[in-house]
């Protein structure tokens, strides 16, 4: 009787180990990032700067090409982040480009975004600047605005 509850135990042990080790490898991360938010900005006639997040810390990377097999790659240098930018240079100006953004977690899982940047470029070359005029304009047409309501007011008054 003693040594059928002395098997039982180590039974019971044993089978309590193999449900530990079990779980801790069904634990592993098996979903790969996902990317949204994607923005191409700041289009240049050679360039452009593209971001992106994750939802999971992740590196990420951009290929591009002529065709959807890209052949070009720019990959962001540094750590796992969930916010990426990188910039795209040496590019031909009135052509079709292909662009397929890469994100890897830790755990070796990548997501994929592609999409066409069409005739490129779309925009003028800019450092991301060529809306300032615009913006200028438009703080001035305010400001003269804000002057002239306020000497019509005084006029009424």
């Amino acid at each position: 009787m003693k040594r059928a509850v002395y098997l039982l135990g180590i039974v019971f042990l044993i089978s309590i180990l193999i449900i530990t080790c079990v779980s801790a490898v069904d634990d592993t991360d098996k979903e790969s990032p996902k990317i949204s938010n994607v923005d191409v900005q700041n289009i240049g006639e050679t360039w452009f700067i593209v971001d992106w997040e994750t939802d999971e810390p992740a590196v990420g990377e951009v290929e591009w090409g002529l065709t959807d097999q890209y052949g070009n790659t720019e990959k962001e240098a540094g750590a796992l982040a969930t916010e990426h930018q990188l910039k795209v240079e040496g590019l031909t100006k009135n052509t079709n480009y292909y662009v397929r953004i890469s994100a890897t977690d830790a755990a070796g899982n990548t997501g994929y975004h592609s999409f066409e940047l069409g005739t490129f470029p779309q925009g003028s070359e800019s450092d991301g600047g060529s809306n300032t005029m615009f913006y200028v304009w438009v703080a001035v047409g305010t400001v003269v605005l804000i002057i002239i309501i306020i000497v019509i007011y005084e006029i009424v008054t």
